[in-house]
């Protein structure tokens, strides 16, 4: 009798899905793949040629993954990624997430309804919702999009330009839009638009009080 290793190998001769792994019927799998265990693969997903989705991802929906692309330890549904991609390890792509060529989706971080073009990086513990972010941008680590206001129920976009740099852990509040080429300084909070080529800091000035800790330490003798 065959396992289903060995039945998911007939249907997908050109491919390599290792003992462990699920694929639903209807998933379409290009020559070169290579499925790793403990992955789920649903059908309607699309797998192009020299893919590899490595141990404990998901694909939901009708998710696309480009040529030569990664995905490690992460949940997609209904998102279109690129080619020569890094995704993961630990990202979630939610619903409308569009992704070009040549970027990275890092750890722990979540896109929703958002497009980021080539050579795009998104490397660590970011939200990145309702958003259209250019070719060449850098997110810093901890940056949000606060796309939704609880107040009105709306939701709305964040613009960011080509070659725009954003500082780690900044909040840009849509609907703004950072313009080619600006950057934001780290820990800002964004309101309004950066023009371009321009330095937007938005963060209070550092005050240091002087021998604060010596005096408000407990004595010893306590």
């Amino acid at each position: 009798m065959m396992n289903l290793c060995d039945v998911l190998m007939s249907i997908y001769p050109h491919a390599t899905i290792h003992k462990g792994a699920v694929v639903e019927e209807g998933a379409e799998i290009e020559e070169g793949v290579e499925i790793f265990p403990y992955c789920f693969i649903a059908k309607g997903v699309v797998i192009k040629a020299g893919a590899k989705i490595l141990p404990f991802s998901t694909l939901m929906g009708h998710t696309v993954i480009g040529e030569n692309t990664e995905v490690r330890h992460s949940f997609l549904e209904d998102a279109v990624v690129g080619e020569h991609c890094f995704i993961g390890p630990f990202a979630h792509l939610r619903p409308g997430s569009v992704i070009a060529r040549n970027v990275k989706i890092g750890n722990f971080v979540e896109t929703k309804n958002a497009s980021i073009g080539e050579n795009t990086f998104v490397s660590h513990l970011s939200y990145v919702g309702d958003a259209s972010v250019g070719s060449d941008v850098n997110i810093g680590a901890g940056t949000i999009t606060a796309n939704f206001n609880p107040y009105t129920g709306e939701k709305s976009k964040t613009t960011i330009g080509n070659h725009a740099t954003i500082g780690a852990n900044s909040v840009l509040i849509a609907p703004v839009t950072i313009e080619k080429g600006s950057a934001v300084a780290a820990s800002s909070t964004i309101t309004d638009i950066v023009p371009a080529g321009s330095l937007a800091i938005a963060r209070s000035k550092q005050r240091n009080i002087l021998n604060w800790v010596e005096k408000n330490k407990k004595s010893e003798e306590n």
